[in-house]
C-alpha cells in the first residue's frame, strides 16, 4: 500500500491506495507469444488476471475497511467476461455485487452521476424545489 496526501486529521488507512503490479500479467502474456500459446488461450488468461485482480483489491478493501459491497462500473465492464466471472467470483467469496442495470458502466454512468450531484447540491441549496424541476424536465432527442 502506498499513502496518499495526509490532513492533519487523517489516518493511515483514510489515506492509502493499493498499487498493483501488472508486470508479471504482462511479462506472462509475452511469454506464452514467444511460446506459440494460441491467441484465444493467452486472452483468457489476461482476462482471468483481470478477475483476480478485482477479486484481490476486494478482499482487501475487506479486510482493512470491513467492506462486502462491490459495484462493477467503469468501461472495463463492458466487457461481457469481466463481469459475469469478477460477480461469480466475487459472490462466491460472500460478497454483494452491484452492477448496472439501466445505465451503460461507462462514461455515459458517471456523467449522469455528475448531473444527479449537481442537482442534488442545487437542491440542497434552495435554487431547485423537486416539484419544479419535475416540471421542467425535458428529453434529449
Amino acid at each position: 500500500m502506498t499513502k496518499n496526501t495526509a490532513t492533519e486529521e487523517s489516518t493511515a488507512h483514510d489515506t492509502s491506495v493499493l498499487l498493483l503490479d501488472a508486470e508479471p500479467t504482462f511479462r506472462a502474456l509475452l511469454d506464452d507469444m514467444v511460446q506459440g500459446v494460441p491467441v484465444s488461450v493467452i486472452a483468457r488468461r489476461f482476462h482471468d488476471a483481470i478477475v483476480g485482480a478485482v477479486s484481490t483489491v476486494a478482499e482487501l478493501s475487506r479486510a482493512l475497511y470491513g467492506i462486502d459491497v462491490v459495484a462493477l462500473s467503469g468501461g472495463v465492464f463492458m466487457n461481457r467476461y469481466l463481469v459475469e466471472h469478477a460477480l461469480a467470483r466475487l459472490e462466491a467469496g460472500g460478497f454483494s455485487v452491484a452492477v448496472n442495470r439501466d445505465l451503460p458502466p461507462n462514461d455515459g454512468c458517471v456523467s449522469f452521476g455528475q448531473a444527479v450531484v449537481a442537482w442534488a447540491q442545487e437542491r440542497a441549496r434552495g435554487l431547485v424545489s423537486p416539484a419544479a424541476s419535475m416540471r421542467k424536465r425535458r428529453t434529449c432527442a
